[in-house]
């Protein structure tokens, strides 16, 4: 009348019977370790072979030991991507805060109903020339027809081709997302603290100089030392932001102290910036947001959140990763704060986490830092990793090692299929079943988040242009009210 699942001694033999199992032992066996009422579990999708079995995984362990997806074009990558997030967000009874970094653009559509349901979910576009002139213009109270700027708007972003139909419909979600304050800026000139300004990721820090000059490192360090004390700034420099005031006050401090020296030239850049600063440039838009803020919001204990960034610029979507993940990683470690959980996505996450090449720009570096610190030390903090890509032999590959659940799909390159087999510790031959798959079709492997631990389950997940669809069909187009 009960089941006993121990460790098999035996091997099969061949020309002995074989009996396949009834859909209620299957659904037992799949999700063998997990108590199915008292677990915060996700519905992860059915078995292929058996639409009837649910496959589970535990939210906790998918988030802090982070997740990886990996399939080629076609496999359907961002879909699941959308679903999953969904289901973060929606269905775990402890909140959960996500952070996904848009480099395509294509998720604004894709979790357009997470971004008006959830009440801390935002569109973060990093810069002015990260949006269309007219949402910018719409945005920032000038007259601008509200159906132009969400037709522009449209226009910038990627559609998935399921979503076709629903043109007009999305254009008044759009609409709709403007109106609520939920596409806001990040600027950085708005958000620089007096450590950025002189050691940031932009072009006019000093430490961005000539590798010539580098033997003279500490000498400037102590001069910028001197310079910010005599601005009568003593606190923390992360902490400090550069308002016009402050601005103002280094600027003199800093024409003094490098009158006649010989890092004038090292500190020009950072002088320009300053007089900028000191005019408040940037604040003639009303929608921004700062790194304050998001930090304040990933650490509030009883709302679900999410934040979609997107930019024009890899680079500043690369420094932006660094900068903000950083920040959240500090702030959990000082504090000692483990709740709630936050999952940093990567998508298109060879571009972030690509492995480390001679002449490389400085903002890969930075991304792949942040990787480093979140898959290697975020966990004790509540802080996970995901990845997705399908360039999976670009990926750095001790980022590839630190995932302990992982969504597969077709990946027709041989030296792709080894990356992931060799990086999880299966045999590459697991992977054929997955030559037949169909869009929306993933192998599971996992040492934690699943009942069964790093055995795969093909598995059929749900299709987010079906929950796009309903959602959007509530929306009637721009223009027809």
């Amino acid at each position: 009348g009960t089941l006993e699942f121990q460790p098999e001694s035996n091997i099969p033999m061949l020309g002995e019977e074989a009996k396949l199992l009834s859909t209620e032992v299957t659904e037992q066996v799949i999700n063998r370790d997990l108590d199915l009422e008292h677990e915060n579990l996700m519905r992860l999708g059915t078995l292929i072979r058996d639409e009837d079995v649910t496959v589970y995984l535990r939210f906790e362990e998918f988030v802090k030991v982070h997740f990886g997806i990996f399939g080629f074009t076609g496999s359907g990558k961002s879909n699941l991507l959308s679903t999953l997030i969904s289901k973060l967000l929606t269905r775990s009874s402890q909140p959960i805060k996500v952070v996904l970094f848009d480099l395509m653009s294509e998720y604004t559509g894709l979790l357009i109903d997470q971004l008006l349901q959830i009440e801390d979910a935002y569109l973060v576009c990093l810069g002015e020339n990260t949006l269309p002139g007219p949402v910018l213009s719409y945005l920032n109270g000038e007259r601008i027809p509200r159906e132009a700027a969400a037709a522009s708007f449209a226009r910038y972003m990627l559609l998935p081709k399921g979503l076709k139909g629903y043109q007009d419909h999305m254009k008044a979600a759009l609409a709709e997302l403007m109106d609520r304050g939920k596409v806001v800026l990040w600027l950085q000139q708005k958000d620089m603290s007096v450590y950025d300004l002189f050691f940031g990721d932009h072009d006019r820090a000093p430490h961005k100089i000539k590798e010539r000059r580098s033997a003279k490192l500490g000498a400037r360090k102590r001069l910028i030392t001197q310079i910010v004390r005599e601005a009568g700034i003593t606190s923390d420099w992360k902490q400090v932001k550069v308002t016009p005031e402050v601005a103002r006050r280094l600027r003199a401090s800093l024409e003094q102290k490098t009158r006649n020296s010989e890092f004038a030239e090292d500190l020009s850049g950072v002088r320009e910036q300053l007089g900028e600063l000191a005019t408040n440039q940037g604040s003639r838009f009303q929608c921004t947001i700062s790194i304050d803020k998001m930090l304040k919001i990933l650490n509030h204990e009883e709302n679900p959140a999410l934040f979609v960034i997107n930019s024009h610029d890899p680079h500043a979507l690369r420094s932006f990763a660094h900068h903000l993940g950083e920040q959240a990683y500090e702030n959990r470690r000082q504090t000692g704060r483990i709740f709630p959980l936050v999952s940093f996505i990567f998508d298109e996450a060879d571009e972030f986490v690509r492995q480390g090449s001679s002449g490389e720009p400085e903002s890969y570096k930075r991304s792949r830092e942040i990787a480093h610190t979140l898959a290697r030390r975020g966990r004790k903090f509540g802080l996970g990793l995901g990845i997705a890509t399908q360039r999976i032999r670009y990926l750095d590959t001790s980022i590839m090692a630190q995932p302990h659940t992982y969504l597969v799909s077709k990946l027709p390159r041989k030296s792709d299929r080894e990356g992931v087999a060799e990086a999880f510790g299966i045999p590459e031959e697991m992977f054929r079943q997955t030559f037949t798959f169909q869009a929306g079709n993933w192998l599971l492997l996992s040492h934690d988040a699943a009942g069964l631990k790093a055995i795969p389950v093909p598995v059929k997940t749900e299709n987010a242009d079906d929950r796009i669809r309903d959602f959007l069909s509530s929306f009637a187009p721009v223009g027809s009210r």
